[in-house]
């Protein structure tokens, strides 16, 4: 009796362990995110509530950082470029690379789809900042933008186009046109191929066109990629500021400035750090509401 006593808590005991293993492997990620993650922004939201300047300055001062951020013109302005910025990158992410997936899934030769795939996948391999600095010398007044309306004798439609306050936000707006990035592409192909064919088979002995197709099939089929795809583009929007801290440093004046660089500049040029993690802890909110309203929608979509 003793020994089969033994045997079943030997049994029960590696069975635990077995159950464990698989948590046990994720545990140093776990470890590693609350330290470098989760740490630092708890720690961020706690000091929004004093005025600390990274080192011996550190002064509880309640809520007095975010009253200041109501009466901040600066904050206010980023607020609504962020806006114009998010509503039109929704727009691009959602349009053109679903467009330019369904041409290519539309290629019938293997090769050619193939040699359409490479070509849209290559701009990846190019650093941000090099894309950056190419935006930049085209929005210039010498640059390749200028010099084509030259070219076609429309001297008068030329502009600083980053140094305008009424073109400059307009301008990065239409950074990286035509908008076809590889992973957004990638990300729709990849939803379209995984579509049953027996589905397209169908449509084609109806007679349902490629427009029809496209809304009545193709578009309810992929809400699953069109909701990773929002809600990335919303985070990274608002986090976003290499591109205006290159090309405007959120200039002439305000025009292009956006919370995130408004939030850098606090911290690095005024070292009004506790003032800046107000601000991170505003923004953090925003993006926590604008992706819990967007993941219902579309939850609401697929339900239907």
């Amino acid at each position: 009796m003793d020994t089969k006593k033994t045997g079943r808590r030997r049994m029960g005991t590696t069975g635990v362990m077995r159950k464990m293993q698989p948590y046990l492997y994720i545990l140093p990620l776990f470890i590693l995110l609350g330290v470098f993650k989760l740490y630092s922004s708890v720690y961020a939201i706690y000091r929004s509530f004093f005025e600390w300047d990274g080192g011996r300055i550190s002064v509880f001062i309640g809520i007095q950082n975010y009253i200041a951020l109501l009466t901040d013109a600066t904050f206010g302005k980023s607020l609504v470029n962020l806006l114009m910025l998010l509503v039109t990158s929704v727009l691009k992410v959602v349009t053109v690379p679903l467009l330019v997936a369904e041409l290519v899934m539309s290629v019938k030769r293997q090769f050619s789809s193939n040699l359409y795939k490479y070509l849209l996948i290559i701009p990846m391999v190019v650093p941000g900042v090099v894309m950056i600095l190419l935006w930049r010398w085209i929005y210039d007044y010498n640059g390749l933008l200028n010099g084509i309306l030259s070219t076609l004798g429309l001297e008068n439609l030329m502009h600083s186009w980053l140094g305008e306050q009424a073109t400059a936000l307009g301008a990065l707006i239409f950074y990286q046109f035509p908008w076809v990035a590889g992973i957004q592409f990638l990300i729709f192909l990849a939803g379209l191929q995984s579509i049953d064919t027996s589905i397209y088979e169908a449509t084609r002995i109806d007679g349902i066109g490629p427009v029809s197709r496209l809304f009545y099939i193709d578009i309810p089929l992929l809400t699953g990629q069109f909701r990773y795809l929002i809600i990335t583009t919303i985070i990274s929007t608002f986090q976003a500021f290499e591109h205006v801290l290159i090309m405007t440093n959120g200039g002439p004046g305000d025009s292009t400035m956006v919370p995130a660089l408004h939030m850098y500049n606090e911290t690095f040029s005024y070292y009004n750090m506790g003032y800046a993690c107000a601000m991170g802890t505003v923004l953090f909110l925003f993006t926590l509401g604008v992706t819990a309203f967007n993941m219902k929608y579309i939850k609401g979509v697929d339900s239907q």
